[in-house]
């Protein structure tokens, strides 16, 4: 019941709703990632 309630899938993730598993299909692309995450903080950490 928590997968229907999803609104909106990822393109760039697969979902098998009977084993209730979801899988990358894909590197997403820069437009996809959700605008709240800073990706320079990301990279500023895994510089260190």
């Amino acid at each position: 019941d928590a997968l229907t309630a999803v609104v909106s899938r990822m393109e760039y993730i697969g979902f098998d709703d009977n084993k209730m598993e979801a899988t990358y299909i894909r590197l997403p692309e820069r437009s996809e990632i959700l605008p709240e995450i800073k990706e320079n903080l990301i990279v500023e950490l895994y510089n260190k």
